[in-house]
């Protein structure tokens, strides 16, 4: 009877070491999957917060941050610009057409920006119609950076003519822009993005396509 009872606790604690193992190791994997979850959240949120949701480019706030790191640490060999557009005639397509039209000229305008400059350049949606290239090219003299700079946006406005344009031209939609080079003397984003923004009010004033 003694044996029988050492062997029947033996079991006994044996049945209930593997449970315990079992639910040590379910604890594990649930855990983990938990924590790969709460990650994935925090990383959409994160995204979420940088980017804007319509057209997957920076948001402003963000747009702004990575500017001014660049400005700020002025990297060596290179030259940095801020290239600000504007699309005119948008409000009429939003009277015109309604706001979910509207919406997806803004998605399409942002494609062909994407396309246009490539990963090499920050793009931002800054508000409403309103889109930012922040570019550091390879190039330290100015003028030829200015030169390479203005072929990225004449292949832009070509690109632009032959799909938004041309699918409304009956709202004459077009966009303007206004392009500034950073100066070692720049302490921040702002400043570029006031030169930038007086271009771009300039053209607006000699009129629309500029």
């Amino acid at each position: 009877i003694i044996q029988d009872n050492t062997r029947f606790m033996e079991v006994t604690i044996i049945v209930i070491l593997a449970f315990v193992a079992v639910i040590l190791i379910f604890g594990v994997v649930v855990t983990k999957r938990m924590n790969v979850t709460a990650n994935h959240y925090v990383d959409s949120l994160e995204d979420e917060a940088q980017h804007d949701r319509m057209t997957g480019l920076y948001n402003r706030e963000e747009f702004h941050l990575i500017a001014d790191a660049f400005i700020k640490e002025k990297p060596a060999g290179k030259t940095m610009s801020f290239s600000f557009f504007d699309m005119d005639h948008f409000k009429s397509i939003n009277y015109q057409h309604g706001h979910l039209e509207g919406d997806e000229v803004l998605r399409r305008f942002s494609k062909l920006l994407s396309d246009t400059f490539g990963s090499e350049f920050i793009l931002g949606r800054l508000g409403g119609d309103e889109f930012g290239v922040f570019g550091c090219i390879d190039i330290l003299d100015e003028m030829r950076a200015i030169t390479e700079l203005k072929k990225y946006i004449a292949a832009l406005r070509n690109s632009f003519n032959k799909s938004l344009a041309k699918d409304y031209s009956v709202d004459s939609l077009s966009f303007c822009s206004g392009t500034a080079i950073v100066h070692k003397s720049d302490l921040n984003f702002t400043d570029v993005f006031n030169r930038a923004d007086t271009l771009l009010y300039l053209g607006k004033k000699n009129g629309k396509s500029q």
